[in-house]
């Protein structure tokens, strides 16, 4: 959507600038107008770029906010108090244009939606249904949770990579010494001996590499550009999905992460206040798995046509008899929220389950599959060199 600059007048008749998101010129001036703004001007501007932030500062930023609604301090005087602490990090700028939205009557729902990029669609929601029910402090409460599981996740994942990626630069680094360096220093001494098949394999693969390393580099940066441009696109996206389904332990990883997700936002949502077929729409377009949301689209329109959630979910392979039987459950007691916290609660641990068991194989077939390699190029310089060694005795 556009952004709007424009200069307006205050309280203390007083000229100040700030922006507004519209879909046309006319629908700006009408939204100063209803707000009650005198404009001095008001052009189409360019969409101000902030730094991205990090998901820790996100969650901080929430808590406290929570914290200093929770001791009855006003929304604008809060985020004032919070854009002093802030002043030093990348949240600043954002504080300081919703301080200037909100002084100017927009609420804070709405000035959060000019940084989609920091605050996603359930953020936006959540806090709009907390102001519409005047338990803002309540709202903020469960989105620092639902920010403290990501936030505990991701950390998790960064650690069950650390050693592997560690271990992967420290093979890549010795296998690279030893192919460009190690073995043609020694190439001369194989001469006073026949050399094997394997050993003559390795040594014509060190002067290919030696030749063309800069090449195969320029074709990898390629590709890797190449492939992360073609992602953008919805086809070759849905492809990329379609991929990722067809791998079974990937499969059942991802499936469950999404669907942990899908169900903690609808709990969420419910528990707000939020109707069941808009917190679907809302819940599906967090699925970034093409397929799955494909699928979860049209199980939301059957519903809204009058059939029932679980009956759709069971004609896909995606959902699990436990899944829909849970869901069943709350179908037929009316109390779909508790069937959806306890379906988050159950797949987030699923998740954690399958997240342990990835970590407690990755390294040791890391260290094997590195090992492999190192030991076969070690292997094959070997072998000629005992044979050098009979010919000297």
């Amino acid at each position: 959507m556009p952004i709007y600059d424009y200069r307006a007048y205050n309280a203390n008749g007083k000229v100040y600038e700030s922006t507004l998101e519209s879909s046309t010129l006319l629908d700006a001036r009408t939204k100063l107008f209803e707000g009650g703004i005198s404009y001095v001007s008001l052009k189409e501007g360019k969409k101000k770029r902030t730094k991205r932030i990090s998901k820790q500062s996100l969650l901080l930023f929430t808590e406290q906010l929570y914290e200093l609604l929770q001791a009855d301090i006003p929304l604008f005087e809060s985020l004032k108090l919070l854009k002093e602490q802030f002043r030093q990090d990348s949240f600043f700028p954002i504080l300081d244009r919703l301080c200037e939205s909100l002084s100017t009557g927009i609420s804070f729902s709405d000035a959060l939606t000019q940084f989609p990029e920091h605050f996603d669609l359930l953020y936006c929601t959540l806090v709009q249904m907390g102001e519409q029910s005047g338990h803002l402090d309540e709202a903020l409460r469960r989105i620092s949770k639902e920010i403290a599981k990501s936030c505990s996740l991701q950390k998790r994942l960064r650690t069950a990579l650390l050693y592997p990626s560690i271990l992967a630069v420290f093979c890549t680094l010795v296998i690279g010494v030893l192919m460009f360096y190690v073995i043609p220093s020694i190439e001369s001494l194989f001469e006073a001996s026949s050399m094997g098949t394997f050993t003559r394999v390795v040594i014509d693969m060190c002067h290919h590499l030696k030749r063309w390393t800069i090449l195969y580099l320029i074709i990898i940066a390629f590709f890797s550009v190449l492939v992360r441009s073609l992602l953008k696109f919805p086809k070759y996206k849905r492809k990329a999905d379609e991929l990722t389904l067809m791998l079974p332990q990937i499969k059942n990883f991802a499936i469950d992460f999404e669907l942990s997700r899908w169900t903690s936002t609808i709990s969420l949502l419910l528990k707000g206040g939020v109707p069941f077929l808009d917190a679907m729409k809302l819940g599906e377009k967090l699925i970034s798995n093409t397929l799955l949301k494909e699928v979860l689209c049209h199980c939301k329109e059957k519903v809204s046509e009058g059939s029932k959630l679980s009956d759709e979910l069971k004609k896909y392979s995606f959902f699990s008899p436990v899944l829909v039987r849970v869901i069943a459950i709350g179908e037929n007691s009316g109390d779909l929220v508790a069937s959806f916290d306890k379906l988050s609660h159950l797949l987030e641990e699923d998740v954690d389950k399958k997240l342990n068991k990835f970590m407690t194989l990755l390294a040791p077939i890391s260290l094997m599959i590195m090992a492999t390699i190192i030991g076969l190029i070690m292997l094959a310089i070997l072998i000629p060199l005992t044979d050098i060694n009979s010919l000297l005795n």
